[in-house]
């Protein structure tokens, strides 16, 4: 098991890098609900209107069989089925897969945050899985796990502290590319030019 580094500060830094500060954490999931649940919303409406096309293309309902439509539910079954498992996998790859390949979710990365070992170094599949399950544990016990992180010395929630990561800063993104509407850049770039002119 990885230990920490000499650079690693609690509640300031890990591995020599920024944790997030609370508020970026608290955006960067209201981001993630905000996409979850548009991309489970537009999935479901892929599936409804499946459904819709089939029965007015081929003029039948769902299950009636015809003499000249030999296979009508094929028309609504193959789309809605598709639909179904965009909406099964949906989870997995937002989830899973998407932060074990950039070290967070859409809305992390939006925000400029992303999940690092206590080395510092990219989490793996096995602690995007692991991360992922315990949010569940944590929705279903009310959120309690994400709360955690107010009183957690390294704002670590009951997924950080499960999956042995920390959430820091993305320094290695440029602040000009960071797109939180929350955030606006215009006035960090007032604060530096100012204060590089004193």
């Amino acid at each position: 098991m990885s230990t920490p580094n000499d650079e690693t500060l609690p509640g300031k830094q890990i591995a020599g890098l920024p944790l997030a500060p609370l508020e970026k954490r608290i955006k960067a999931a209201l981001w993630d609900l905000l996409f979850f649940v548009f991309g489970l919303a537009a999935a479901a409406m892929l599936a409804v209107t499946a459904v819709i096309t089939g029965v007015l293309i081929l003029g039948v309902s769902v299950g009636e069989v015809t003499e000249d439509t030999v296979y009508p539910d094929a028309a609504i079954i193959v789309p809605f089925g598709l639909a179904i498992l965009i909406i099964a996998l949906a989870p997995y790859i937002y989830f899973i897969q998407v932060p074990a390949e950039y070290s967070g979710t859409a809305g992390m990365r939006l925000v400029g945050v992303r999940a690092v070992t206590v080395d510092g170094e990219q989490m793996n599949w096995r602690q995007a899985a692991t991360r992922a399950l315990a949010m569940l544990v944590s929705i279903a016990a009310l959120c309690a796990g994400a709360l955690w992180m107010f009183r957690e010395p390294n704002r670590r929630t009951w997924h950080d502290l499960a999956a042995g990561t920390f959430v820091i800063e993305d320094v290695y993104i440029p602040r000009r590319l960071n797109l939180d509407p929350w955030d606006p850049i215009e006035e960090e770039e007032e604060e530096l030019s100012s204060s590089g002119t004193s």
